[in-house]
């Protein structure tokens, strides 16, 4: 329960705390707690305490196997995918044959973009583990990225949900449906998803997206509303709906559209962007360069 869940949060940081207060000269006496603190730190997000505890581990036990696992997935969550590489590939000399660390080396290449060795790597671990759900959904979604669309529908379509979520596996079943222009399997599916989940707002925009792109506008329409309806700040779903209204030729009303969601959502990149791209398809630079400038200084490590 979570009130379970809360318990053992307020649990593990006591522990931290107390592992904070141990002098260095201890903990360098007794390595353990350095340890103990590092996976503490993680089990509790703070990532940065986690990963300067783990290093001082590290520093006495070089090839500790889960001190460069647990680095490698912070810096993985962190999207530092070729620092998480980095440690994996030492990892994957020590423990070469090992399919926890191989399949994070493939994330971490995914992650990267360079999708031919992150497939390598997926299919060392089928080699390793012949049928693992992990290592197919895993390739799956690596083959999908590369545009390997019947290769990866056949991954996933052998992957069990057993180890693997099943609302993961369709998801990525239905995305690799639509890109493959397979729209009547991918409404199955999502169909299928908002009947499961009426209240979630990120189904209901899926949905809408696949109705879209087989032709059915009315449809569309109505569940990227409903995605709303659900989710007011669901901005892949104002998205839709503006692209909607300029796809009709409702030119003024997309901008109109768009500008009220911005000065209702002012954190928005994502919409600024958009607004951006509008009037660079209507032949206005001017005004689509000023929104992307306004969308760079939000995010100011993304390029347009």
């Amino acid at each position: 329960s979570k009130g379970d869940n809360k318990t053992a949060a307020e649990k593990i940081n006591e522990v931290l705390i107390t592992l904070k207060g141990i002098p260095d000269n201890v903990m360098q006496n007794n390595p353990s707690y350095f340890y103990l603190a590092g996976k503490t730190s993680y089990q509790l997000g703070s990532y940065d305490a986690a990963k300067r505890f783990l290093n001082k581990y590290l520093n006495l036990y070089p090839n500790d196997l889960d001190s460069m696992r647990t680095l490698a997935i912070i810096e993985l969550k962190t999207s530092r995918p070729s620092i998480a590489k980095g440690i994996l590939a030492k990892a994957n000399v020590y423990f070469p044959k090992n399919p926890n660390i191989l399949s994070l080396l493939g994330i971490a290449y995914l992650d990267m973009k360079k999708y031919d060795l992150a497939q390598e790597y997926f299919e060392k671990v089928l080699t390793l583990v012949p049928g693992s759900d992990v290592g197919l959904t895993n390739l799956a979604r690596s083959k999908i990225a590369s545009g390997k669309l019947e290769d990866a529908i056949e991954n996933l379509l052998e992957a069990k949900s057993e180890t693997v979520e099943q609302i993961e596996l369709n998801l990525l079943l239905a995305d690799a449906y639509s890109k493959s222009r397979q729209y009547p399997k991918a409404i199955e599916i999502y169909h299928q998803l908002v009947q499961a989940a009426p209240l979630n707002s990120r189904f209901a925009r899926l949905y809408g997206a696949a109705l879209g792109m087989s032709g059915d506008i009315k449809g569309a329409q109505q569940w990227f509303e409903r995605a709303l309806e659900l989710d007011s700040t669901n901005v892949e779903a104002m998205i839709h709906l503006a692209r909607m209204d300029l796809v009709r030729g409702n030119r003024d009303k997309a901008i109109t559209y768009l500008e009220a969601k911005i000065a209702g959502n002012p954190e928005s990149y994502e919409l600024m962007v958009e607004l951006g791209k509008t009037y660079s398809r209507l032949g206005k630079p001017k005004a689509a360069l000023r929104w992307f400038q306004k969308a760079y200084i939000k995010k100011n490590d993304t390029h347009y």
